[in-house]
């Protein structure tokens, strides 16, 4: 961990989940598996979906096309790359971690209600695939 950046990001992680946290919704309610689906099938909700699954897949495809001069440039600056080549990877862990993140609570959510295996099942599934990303 380095002082700069490390230290400030952290602490407005840390500021970021608290706040969240104690401004965030207190009702406990219960989402079925067809609500779930209602949710997904929301034009704001596929947008952002498709959004982030376009910007994963460019810097994978990215990554791939260029890797012999990720690789050299890397190389040729360890201890000074470039930020747009160090984020690359970390666009597309967020992003698989993002989607990974929305099928696990999905699970909570659906292990609430004591929905079936298969429910249960299919969001386990997609939870998988997102965070092997």
């Amino acid at each position: 961990m380095q002082r700069w950046p490390d230290m400030p990001a952290g602490a407005l992680i840390l500021l970021g989940t608290f706040l969240t946290s104690m401004t965030g919704s207190r009702q406990s309610s219960e989402v079925t598996f067809s609500e779930l689906g209602t949710l997904l099938s929301d034009a704001k909700c596929i947008a952002s979906l498709v959004c982030l699954g376009c910007i994963i897949v460019g810097c994978v495809a990215y990554m791939s096309r260029r890797r012999a001069e990720l690789e050299q440039a890397a190389q040729a600056r360890p201890s000074n790359p470039n930020i747009a080549e160090v984020l690359l990877p970390a666009v597309v862990a967020s992003g698989c971690g993002c989607i990974a993140n929305i099928a696990l609570k999905a699970v909570g959510e659906l292990l609430k209600t004591k929905a079936g295996f298969w429910h249960v099942g299919l969001w386990l599934l997609l939870g998988r695939f997102a965070a092997i990303g």
